[in-house]
């Protein structure tokens, strides 16, 4: 989880004329790294699927959504 340390050390690093989108693009950074965390953390619980349930999966929602499927190596 980002805690409110990180949040404000990533909005202090910011350069002093940054604007609000480059706040909201830092933001943007930590919630990618807060949900990979959680993520990995509910991956080592064991609760995560297998790859073959993964790729089921995207290929139904690509389905569902008119796309063509991935080419999965």
């Amino acid at each position: 989880m980002v805690t409110k340390a990180q949040m404000i050390e990533a909005i202090q690093a910011l350069a002093d004329d940054a604007t609000y989108q480059d706040m909201h693009s830092e933001l943007d950074r930590l919630d990618f790294i807060d949900a990979v965390e959680r993520g990995l953390a509910a991956a080592d619980a064991g609760d995560g699927i297998s790859q073959d349930e993964m790729e089921r999966r995207v290929a139904q929602w690509l389905e569902q959504s008119g796309q063509r499927p991935l080419s999965v190596s």
